[in-house]
């Protein structure tokens, strides 16, 4: 910059060409040491990544050729869709830094109290820190007591395995990877739980069994939530126990188990009281269609119900006591205040979707395509329009006449279960895809028969091995993608 004084006695201003050139010149020098050290940084990541998709994409390939030579039989396909989602939520587990997942350290606190005070903790009481318990470093000022008006099921079953790793005094790193493991083995009980139900209902062998067992297996989010410390992980066990025992013939012990499975996910978190609707309206259907005597199918019912109410009600009274509330969460959560209900609408819909198919993380703040889920939402919702269109009568017709009452029953605790995820959403601002998988069993279900009705079973050829390719594809990439940004959102 230069500065002359004029004739005039004014002042006159100007640019030193050269001076700009250096400048820009060291300017230009900056960003390419700039461009340069992040591409050294990130170029491992961005190999692993490359890696990972070519590796889904070459799996995808030879189920596709082992499909066409007829060497691909549904058991196998079936027994390779467990090993592979086995295999990532293993890594998961013992690869995701320690509380890096949603709530799991207030899952461990309640689990820890549990332990040393020996008795079921109340939130807002201002109660003592269990001994040991590690301070919020990944969240400032997280409340310890977030967790601690859920339902005791999940916790109890979870302590003495928590006790038997305390024997070895395990530091705390240690305990939540072993839990984790433990969080794994209740997925795997509930996908076989699937696969039984899927056989039960004779769907096993069909386009429609092996979607439902590859979102079960690989849907990306539900692969990282089901590895971490979460109550939701005993909860879709059961809700599959219940499914299978729908699907059974109508006993006296079939009843009483659907009793106690019931009792047993009220007593494990909220969103259990949708699966309530499941023998509700199947008894209700049968009794109308006439399928049955009517005084077992009320005999049975009540049975159940009766059971349901007896495991619960001193939970529920304990929290009136407590709380002045059957569940305590009414109480103790605070109402979020929207500004625009058309923002607020529109905000719980995008996110409750992009957390349902692909999401991970803390706050499920890493997400990884979940536009590629979606899309096969709008695909099925496609077919059920469709087909309601041409043949209304005949939209179930893929499905044996007298389930009927099964899947009106498993479509009613889907629609519940939305509602519970959306009102949530909606008062208390946390709309998760999370609170969607206690009905996972009945949206892959359904989901399945919008893609068939759009005839993707019978116009493309080898279209289980293309469920499989793509769901692990997406599900491996998924895993890496997440254990990469993990320690980069740890630091930021």
């Amino acid at each position: 910059m230069w500065v002359v004084v004029s004739e005039t006695g004014g002042l006159m201003t100007g640019h030193d060409e050269s001076y700009d050139f250096g400048m820009g010149h060291a300017v230009f020098q900056s960003l390419i040491q700039t461009f340069v050290g992040a591409l050294s940084r990130w170029a491992p990541s961005f190999a692993l990544c490359i890696f990972a998709l070519a590796s889904g994409i070459a799996f995808w390939a030879h189920l596709i050729g082992m499909d066409r030579q007829a060497s691909l039989p549904t058991a196998k396909l079936l027994r390779r869709l467990l090993g592979f989602g086995l295999m990532l939520r293993v890594v998961f587990a013992l690869c995701t830094p320690t509380f890096y997942a949603p709530d799991e350290r207030l899952h461990y606190c309640y689990l820890l109290h549990l332990d040393q005070f020996r008795s079921f903790p109340v939130k807002g009481l201002g109660q003592p820190l269990p001994e040991g318990f590690p301070p919020p470093h990944l969240i400032p000022n997280e409340p310890y007591d977030g967790e601690f008006t859920q339902p005791p099921l999940y916790y109890l079953l979870l302590l003495p395995l928590h006790r038997f790793a305390a024997l070895f005094d395990v530091s705390d790193p240690l305990a939540v990877r072993y839990l984790r493991l433990c969080n794994v083995i209740l997925w795997l009980t509930g996908a076989i739980l699937v696969l039984r139900a899927l056989r039960r209902l004779n769907l096993s062998e069909e386009f429609i069994g092996v979607f439902v067992m590859a979102m079960v297996c690989l849907l990306p989010s539900y692969v990282f939530l089901t590895s971490m410390i979460n109550n939701d992980n005993l909860l879709f066990a059961l809700g599959c126990l219940i499914i299978f025992l729908a699907a059974s013939e109508q006993c006296l012990r079939h009843s009483v188990l659907m009793g106690i499975a019931l009792g047993c996910s009220l007593l494990t978190k909220m969103h259990g009281l949708s699966y309530l609707l499941i023998p509700v309206t199947v008894a209700a259907v049968d009794s109308l269609r006439r399928r049955g005597s009517l005084r077992i199918l009320v005999v049975n019912l009540f049975i159940a119900i009766l059971l349901t109410i007896t495991i619960c009600a001193p939970w529920a009274i304990r929290n009136v006591m407590v709380y002045s509330d059957l569940t305590g969460v009414m109480i103790t959560q605070p109402v979020t205040r929207w500004t625009s209900a058309v923002g607020s609408a529109d905000t719980v819909r995008r996110n409750i979707t992009q957390t349902f198919w692909s999401a991970s993380g803390l706050t499920n703040n890493v997400r990884f395509l979940p536009v590629l889920g979606a899309h096969l939402w709008y695909l099925s919702l496609l077919g059920w329009g469709w087909r309601l269109l041409r043949r209304p009568k005949s939209s179930l017709d893929r499905l044996e006449g007298d389930r009927i009452s099964l899947w009106i029953g498993i479509g009613a605790s889907i629609a519940a279960n939305l509602v519970m995820a959306v009102v949530y959403g909606f008062l208390y601002g946390q709309p998760q895809g999370r609170y969607l998988f206690p009905s996972l069993f009945g949206i892959g279900l359904f989901t399945a028969m919008g893609l068939d009705f759009l005839g993707v079973r019978q116009r493309i050829q080898e279209s289980r091995a293309h469920v499989v390719g793509f769901f692990a594809t997406y599900a491996f990439c998924f895993t890496v993608y997440s254990l990469i940004l993990f320690p980069h959102m740890m630091r930021s």
